[in-house]
């Protein structure tokens, strides 16, 4: 019971069977300002960023390794568990992706937060000028194959 659950609560918060079109339009940038708007990482530095991510990640790892192990759980559950561990997995791998992507375009601190749906980039950076969030709207949209609309930049001050 407490697997179902689990894997119930990963499909809901996007971990399990989304396709995505790869789209090469991109328009314009949805880039939010933290001013007034919380999120779960006001106050925290990039560092404190990428440890809460990794952190929620291996533990999340972890159970759905517990569950894949366990040989009392019945296939079915222990395949979908192990299918959303690969999709962790790629998370991670994409959050790398985009967050190395952006290194290269001049943005050195950057966080990314990727879903099955979605990307959030947090930059640290003032402001960006239409043409510098359409820059990093296409490079992310590239690699994560995410619509402009489904990518949000939010701008940490410096």
């Amino acid at each position: 019971m407490l697997c179902a659950c689990l894997i119930g609560i990963l499909a809901i918060s996007g971990y399990v069977g989304a396709d995505r079109q790869q789209t090469a339009q991109m328009t314009a940038a949805p880039v939010v300002r933290r001013s007034g708007q919380e999120t779960p990482y006001d106050g925290m530095s990039f560092e404190d960023i990428r440890r809460r991510q990794s952190e929620n990640r291996k533990q999340e790892l972890s159970i759905l390794a517990d569950v894949i192990d366990d040989v009392t759980v019945n296939q079915a559950t222990r395949d979908q568990a192990n299918e959303q561990k690969l999709q962790i997995i790629e998370c991670m791998e994409m959050e790398t992706k985009i967050e190395t992507a952006l290194a290269y375009l001049g943005y050195a601190q950057t966080a990314a937060v990727y879903t099955q749906d979605h990307v959030m980039v947090i930059l640290k950076e003032n402001a960006l000028e239409q043409e510098e969030s359409v820059r990093v709207i296409d490079a992310v949209g590239s690699i994560s194959g995410c619509e402009a609309k489904d990518i949000r930049i939010i701008l940490a001050k410096k």
